[in-house]
């Protein structure tokens, strides 16, 4: 199993499994250990076995997370246009986060394809 990670953020409700979320972002440089490491990240498990992690964070805590993570960004020596507009998006998120109600920091478990 691999897992990915993903930031939504809903700008209405608070039961995002059972809404669309208004903003994804998949910012492909955030190293997921470092942040389960610092973070208290809550675990949901399905019926089909795949485990997911989330972090529901208000806009300080999303700040000091960019912060550090950006540094991964910063040491990519290419940084491919989907990571530029994840940083983008990132950032405008930031400047417009009052906008909405939840902002999740996600990891979720999937299907490679490869096997052991």
């Amino acid at each position: 199993m691999a897992y990915s990670l993903t930031i939504l953020a809903y700008k209405a409700g608070n039961n995002s499994e059972k809404q669309t979320p208004d903003l994804v972002i998949e910012p492909k440089w955030w190293y997921m250990a470092q942040l389960r490491d610092l973070y208290r990240f809550k675990s949901h498990e399905f019926d089909n076995g795949y485990l997911d992690y989330y972090l529901d964070v208000n806009k300080k805590r999303f700040v000091s997370i960019h912060q550090n993570q950006f540094q991964n960004f910063e040491d990519k020596s290419k940084p491919n246009v989907l990571d530029k507009k994840a940083l983008k998006n990132i950032e405008w998120l930031i400047n417009h986060f009052e906008e909405f109600k939840l902002v999740r920091i996600k990891m979720y478990e999937w299907e490679s394809g490869l096997v052991d």
